[in-house]
């Protein structure tokens, strides 16, 4: 005799699956991308090598995030293959990479994008100064200087301790989006393929800055 427990189970089964497999779909990490000069085609080090551990995260797309100045518009020809979108957040600001004015294009982007579960960017002094910052902004604790990520242990990262001379596994806990910096001589810079992106969607103002959404083809 089949006991309604089991049928219950049984009936229930699909649904769970099906919205685990939404689950998994729903992650995606947002990559603040280092300043980059006019006149360069693609991402600096030290962002590609944040690619590559943002890759190690889950398999969720990846975006990334290029603040800049209006007149100062990156011609970006090459982006590694993870990359899904491009969001370029143009400033009249005369100073368009301090952390207000970033932290502010990462809020517009958690809002447009709240699939969001992720925001990465490299252990770096513009790093250093852009992350704390957001985290603050919306209310979680950042992980900074990662230099692994563990596979096998959901929102595990390793960091040095103690000056450098320990290292530690720090774990996420909570629903609220991981704020990390990563040391990216830990990760190795991701490989760049030609793109094209297209706009996808209506540009956002946000105070100075004026925001554009490409999809990477």
């Amino acid at each position: 005799m089949i006991s309604s427990l089991a049928i219950r189970t049984t009936l229930l089964r699909p649904l769970l699956t099906r919205y685990a497999y939404t689950a998994t779909r729903s992650v995606s990490t947002l990559v603040v991308s280092e300043p980059i000069p006019a006149n360069e085609t693609t991402l600096p080090a030290a962002s590609l090598a944040a690619i590559t551990a943002a890759s190690k995260l889950h398999n969720g797309p990846i975006s990334v995030l290029v603040v800049t100045k209006s007149d100062e518009v990156p011609n970006l020809t090459s982006l590694p293959s993870s990359v899904s979108s491009l969001i370029i957040a143009k400033s009249s600001s005369s100073s368009p990479l301090l952390a207000e004015v970033v932290s502010q294009a990462i809020q517009k982007s958690l809002q447009s994008r709240p699939d969001i579960t992720h925001i990465v960017a490299a252990s770096t002094k513009f790093g250093a100064n852009v992350t704390p910052r957001v985290a603050a902004t919306i209310g979680v604790s950042p992980i900074t200087d990662i230099i692994a990520v563990e596979a096998e242990e959901k929102d595990t990262f390793v960091r040095p301790t103690y000056a450098g001379n320990a290292l530690v596994k720090v774990k996420a806990k909570g629903e609220g989006v991981r704020v990390l910096s990563v040391r990216s001589t830990a990760f190795e810079k991701a490989e760049c393929v030609q793109v094209v992106y297209i706009k996808c969607r209506k540009s956002d103002v946000v105070a100075d800055l004026l925001i554009s959404y490409f999809r990477c083809i």
